[in-house]
């Protein structure tokens, strides 16, 4: 057996780098890094909420809803946040079938009402985060009830969820995720990787090892854009879900 001698005391070792390709993937990367210990996970967890609301644009009509053209909104988006490169490729999805997995929905962050849409155009700043998802995981957190149209464009998505911390998963377990992005398609090439210090994973509150819609995908964020705080915050009842999901796919 080869000898790989300790590293000297003071100088830390390097992070295992573990690629995540999903939620399964995500939570067995982490019980390889931990050697199967369960509580340094938990004490990686924390709570975020997204921002408490956002215009949903479904299809190419709900641009003229908004009284803004697609290349008016593209105009002020934000080209830092993580999906600015998949503005039109998000566009060309509304094209596939409501049934296909890969029809996006846009999620414009932050503004409940056309009004304030059409003043953020006209000031011309380029500062609107604009997201999306898949259509059937936004009918998905509908059914539960983690997210809920307030208006024909505007849903209430203030819910708070769990998520991990780079950096404690980093001190904690001594492991570098490297987290793939499941909507890769659209990204740029030099944009396959999902970047960010607050990791998301999908999970569906009423049934947690359910069907994969609401269940399998795995993000990272910036967590300046998000209300982050303890995992303590959540109800007894998520985290009761997320204690089903570890018991099923932390393996």
């Amino acid at each position: 057996v080869p000898f790989h001698p300790a590293p000297p005391r003071g100088i830390a070792q390097a992070p295992m780098v573990q690629e995540v390709l999903g939620r399964k993937s995500l939570w067995h990367e982490l019980h390889v890094a931990s050697k199967g210990d369960l509580c340094k996970v938990y004490a990686c967890l924390c709570s975020y909420a997204p921002p408490g609301k956002r215009l949903i644009v479904q299809r190419k009509a709900d641009f003229i809803a908004l009284g803004v053209s697609a290349e008016e909104l593209h105009a002020v988006a934000d080209p830092t946040f993580w999906a600015f490169r998949d503005f039109h490729g998000v566009i060309e999805s509304f094209e596939r079938e409501e049934t296909d997995p890969e029809r996006r929905v846009m999620g414009i962050e932050g503004f409940s009402c056309k009004e304030a849409l059409q003043e953020a155009v006209r000031a011309g700043e380029k500062v609107v985060k604009i997201g999306h998802l898949s259509l059937l995981n936004l009918r998905a957190k509908v059914v539960n009830k983690e997210w809920r149209w307030i208006s024909e464009l505007a849903m209430d998505t203030s819910t708070l969820k769990p998520g991990l911390l780079r950096a404690q998963v980093r001190e904690i377990i001594g492991a570098e995720l490297r987290v793939m992005r499941h909507d890769a398609h659209l990204a740029h090439e030099s944009e396959k990787e999902s970047r960010g210090d607050l990791i998301l994973f999908d999970i569906d509150h009423a049934n947690p090892i359910g069907t994969d819609v609401g269940n399998s995908k795995v993000f990272c964020q910036c967590p300046s854009n998000y209300d982050v705080g303890d995992y303590a915050r959540l109800s007894i009842a998520q985290r009761k879900a997320v204690d089903q999901m570890l018991q099923e796919e932390f393996i």
